[in-house]
């Protein structure tokens, strides 16, 4: 289960007692979330390096990734919803063993080394008052006959354009049509006698 602050996210469950529970943080090696970069939307892997920092792995080199673009998770990961702060991009460094792909440090939007209390997300499922589950089938009726109507215009869109004469390109082969007999060539014509001509 997932672990914010109103600030940001923390981490996840690891291990539950009955009286406490023990939190993998995102700036731990074996971590990792889903996340993404609001502005350039580039999508990578949040786990901590070898010093306690957070920072994104597999993301391809990009120039547009700046210090203080905001990070968010990405919701793929079926922990953290989508869309929950992260932090901010504090550098961008080269994979020392990849050419191609660089290491995002992030500043965490949650100050993890002084945490009095925590929110534990107990479940991601959407949960509606009755007003808003009638809004929602009633919004859900009147898709119906509005799909149907737009089925119709495809359907009359179609037909026009098998009616339409096609565009083809004078200088391509025609299509050999096995199915279609092959139309028969004229006989050559024979030259007619001149009315001119007696015969001597």
């Amino acid at each position: 289960m997932a672990v914010i602050t109103p600030d940001g996210i923390v981490g996840k469950v690891r291990e539950v007692f009955p009286h406490s529970a023990q939190v993998l943080e995102i700036n731990d090696q074996t971590s990792g979330a889903g996340v993404i970069l609001a502005t350039t939307r580039l999508r990578g892997t949040l786990r901590g390096n070898a010093i306690g920092q957070p920072q994104i792995i597999g993301v391809l080199a990009d120039q547009r990734i700046q210090p203080g673009e905001q990070v968010l998770t990405a919701g793929g990961d079926m922990i953290f919803p989508r869309g929950l702060p992260v932090g901010v991009v504090e550098k961008v460094i080269h994979d020392p063993d990849r050419d191609a792909f660089i290491d995002v440090i992030v500043k965490p939007a949650a100050q993890l080394d002084r945490l009095d209390e925590v929110l534990v997300i107990t479940s991601t499922d959407a949960h509606f008052s009755p007003q808003e589950q009638q809004d929602m089938a009633a919004s859900e009726a009147l898709k119906g006959p509005e799909a149907a109507a737009i089925l119709e215009k495809k359907k009359a869109a179609a037909i026009m354009a098998e009616r339409l004469p096609g565009l083809t390109d004078p200088t391509l082969p025609r299509p050999h049509l096995p199915n279609r007999a092959s139309p028969q060539p004229h006989p050559p014509r024979r030259p007619r006698p001149s009315c001119c001509l007696r015969p001597f």
